[in-house]
């Protein structure tokens, strides 16, 4: 019984932290932002949330990067 409980738990955090943008990596100068295929909006407001906290930087594209059935965003944060 045990076992079948942490199986499901296991199983429902994998399929819920792939269905939302997540942060790879950031900085006052870009970040990163992995996120599932036609999240992108998300994705870009998680990018403007993380760049405001540095001196209330606004964020801007840089590029994107195709990864299986996700894709990886660099946003530069800008002044």
């Amino acid at each position: 019984m045990r076992l079948t409980i942490i199986a499901v738990a296991l199983a429902l955090a994998a399929c819920g932290s792939s269905n939302i943008p997540r942060l790879d990596s950031t900085s006052p100068d870009a970040v990163t932002v992995i996120y599932p295929e036609g999240e992108r909006a998300a994705a870009e407001k998680l990018a403007a949330d993380e760049c405001a906290k540095y001196n209330n930087k606004r964020s801007r594209a840089r590029s994107t990067t195709d990864r299986s059935n996700e894709k990886l965003a660099i946003f530069d944060c800008v002044s």
